[in-house]
């Protein structure tokens, strides 16, 4: 407050944003109050105005001292769902305390780092731990940290981590044998496809009941699942932008087919593509499995096909690229097609299975993994009732031996590359073959050529 002593009218020059005078003017005695707002910086100031009366002035100084500067570089800090250490740097020159909110003292709390919360010093720093999110956080999460002065005014700084943009509540499935139907119950705003696995189109589909409450955070679809008679497992896939979440149903059998596969090799693979799953501790073949007739098992590193014969509905398979170098396929008695270049061969024997024709992929066609360079076939013996025809172009091998295959009526073994000539150095055909006036073949001239 001040006291103006006068006998004629006055004026106050002047104005500044954090003093402001009650008056502006007056006549003879008066008084004028100044508010001044509280200094939050760490430098004082000042102004000066005037008191103006016909041809007198006065001056009036304002002085402010230095406020208590309490106050975080930033204010907000993002962190990720896996959580990690937040580092708050702090302009200050006063002594301060901080206090976090109750609703965040689960997740964030103070780091094992020594925290410097004292004045004098130009930057302190706060370090806080952020735990990792439940897997379940649909929602971003918000913690607060309050800084906390009686020389400055209390600063609050906020954490933010990051929400997961897409959460199934549940994300595998037991079903019994009849069949039923299963809620999937998920929480997400993201645009989203429903997509059924082609192998399990034909039992998992989705209802007509699946529903999106109004003003409901949770989302429901439920899926019918229709009965069997073997156990099997299928897959519903959630196919957002980013990423694809998948859910798992598993569906017990009401026939049970439990099988011992000591191949390892072989078990491992199957269990990957589901033609066989782990149940009550044994080996259990799924519907998949037992309906199975034809077979992908390239590149597998498989050394043997024992424990393949249990597959009985088998037409079909592929074992390309392996490192198989002895196999009887006779057990497998519905074989009519079979791709087996990429092996090592030393003896191929199928029996009287209804294969009629076979071809060998030209230059790596048998040597181990199928690799330009793998180990190399020492020789191949071939036993078949049925086998017709034979075509292994561009293979250099010590020996083709097809003595036993008294079906023959064609044998291709010549080069298909004028850069880079292959062929076998000797090949053994049936007796038959030599007077047989049906028999074809395009064998290398350098290649020789003995009956038995």
């Amino acid at each position: 407050e001040v006291s103006v002593k006068s006998n004629a009218e006055w004026t106050l020059v002047g104005g500044t944003s954090w003093c402001t005078p009650s008056v502006q003017s007056g006549k003879n005695d008066g008084k004028i109050t100044f508010q001044a707002k509280a200094n939050e910086s760490n430098e004082s100031r000042s102004y000066t105005y005037a008191l103006v009366s016909g041809s007198t002035t006065l001056k009036l100084l304002v002085q402010q001292a230095a406020g208590g500067l309490l106050k975080p570089v930033q204010r907000e800090f993002m962190i990720g769902l896996s959580g990690g250490n937040i580092r708050i740097p702090i302009e200050n020159n006063v002594d301060y305390t901080y206090e976090i909110a109750a609703s965040a003292r689960s997740w964030i709390t103070p780091s094992t780092s020594s925290t410097r919360a004292q004045a004098n010093f130009p930057l302190s720093f706060l370090r806080f731990d952020v735990s990792a999110a439940p897997s379940n956080l649909n929602r971003a999460r918000e913690g607060i940290i309050t800084l906390k002065s009686s020389e400055a005014k209390d600063v609050e700084v906020r954490i933010i981590q990051e929400r997961q943009p897409f959460v199934l509540q549940k994300d595998y499935y037991q079903v019994e044998p009849a069949g039923g139907t299963i809620q999937v119950q998920l929480d997400t705003d993201l645009d989203y496809e429903i997509k059924i696995a082609d192998d399990s189109k034909d039992w998992i589909s989705l209802s007509t009941q699946s529903n999106n409450p109004a003003g409901s955070q949770t989302i429901t679809k439920e899926f019918v699942i229709r009965p069997t008679q073997y156990l099997r497992s299928g897959k519903i896939i959630f196919r957002s932008p980013s990423k694809d979440y998948e859910v798992v149903i598993d569906q017990a059998g009401s026939i049970h087919k439990f099988v011992d596969i000591n191949n390892e090799p072989l078990r491992n693979e199957l269990l990957k593509q589901n033609y066989i799953a782990l149940s009550q501790e044994r080996y259990e073949m799924t519907q998949k499995g037992v309906l199975a007739t034809s077979m992908n098992l390239m590149n597998s590193s498989l050394t043997s096909l024992d424990g393949l014969e249990l597959f009985e509905s088998l037409t079909s398979l592929d074992c390309s690229n392996n490192s198989l170098v002895n196999v009887d396929f006779s057990p497998l008695r519905r074989l009519t097609q079979l791709k087996l270049s990429g092996n090592a061969w030393a003896v191929i024997n199928l029996g009287s299975l209804n294969i009629r024709e076979l071809t060998f992929a030209a230059n790596s066609g048998l040597t181990k993994g199928g690799s330009y360079w793998g180990e190399t076939s020492q020789g191949c013996k071939i036993i078949s009732t049925q086998l017709e025809s034979v075509t292994a172009n561009s293979i250099s091998v010590p020996y083709l031996n097809l003595a036993e295959c008294p079906s023959l009526r064609v044998c291709n073994s010549n080069s298909t590359s004028s850069w880079n000539p292959r062929f076998f150095a000797r090949i053994i055909l049936p007796l038959a073959v030599k007077t047989n006036p049906n028999f074809r073949s395009d064998i290398s001239s350098q290649t020789t050529i003995e009956y038995q």
